[in-house]
């Protein structure tokens, strides 16, 4: 049994709580990195989807983990950043302005829905984010001229500083280097004073307006 004893606020910043938990985590970034080489191109492809949705999983944790808040329509958010994303790349643009541009997009759905459903909790609140993901795919099933329609998107292949990711390989491993990289942004906002605000709302919304703290602005923040 192995017992934790913190002497200063610095030990608690920390993003590994010892150097066994620095060991696993880095363990398990050298495996997810080498899986091309052990892996067959189906499975790559498979594992590319899983990290994809890790990403989206990200910002339920923060958003239900972490601020409390019951979401059914997180996939609407996925939806909305997928499509912006296949838009743009469709219209001849590269990644680097695609993928910011899938960001905001999602961000700004995040901030349609905030507004209203920061008013809301329980049954309600998962009700009207649920609505939220049902006119979302009804939109996306009829805008053909952008989405598609229901038979989707065909786009080129990604482009990166003038490099095409042809290989199955390849996309996985810039997908993961981005949810490594959001992994670690996700981790660090919640040591911060913001992920603690986002606790003490989720705790107890009377609690953390009695010590300053603006229960809207961080469910606000935590949808966007």
């Amino acid at each position: 049994m192995r017992i934790l004893f913190k002497t200063n606020y610095k030990q608690d910043l920390n993003l590994a709580k010892h150097g066994g938990h620095r060991f696993w985590y880095g363990l398990l970034i050298l495996v997810l990195f080498a899986a091309p080489l052990i892996l067959g191109g189906y499975y790559i492809g498979e594992a590319t989807r899983i990290l994809i949705y890790a990403m989206a999983g990200l910002g339920l944790m923060v958003l239900t983990g972490f601020t409390g808040q019951v979401s059914l329509g997180h996939a609407a958010f996925l939806a909305i950043g997928a499509y912006t994303n296949a838009w743009f790349l469709a219209q001849g643009f590269s990644s680097f302005v695609a993928l910011p541009m899938a960001a905001l997009l999602s961000m700004i759905g995040g901030l349609l829905v905030a507004i209203p459903a920061a008013r809301m909790s329980g049954i309600y609140l998962a009700i009207a984010t649920l609505a939220f993901a049902i006119i979302v795919e009804d939109f996306a099933g009829h805008l053909n001229s952008i989405t598609g329609g229901n038979r989707g998107m065909m786009v080129d292949v990604p482009m990166l500083f003038g490099y095409q990711i042809w290989e199955s390989w390849e996309l996985y491993l810039f997908v993961l280097s981005i949810l490594v990289a959001a992994t670690l942004a996700v981790l660090n906002i919640l040591r911060s004073p913001l992920g603690r605000a986002m606790i003490a709302v989720r705790d107890s919304e009377v609690s953390s307006q009695a010590l300053g703290v603006n229960p809207m602005k961080i469910k606000v923040f935590a949808f966007t």
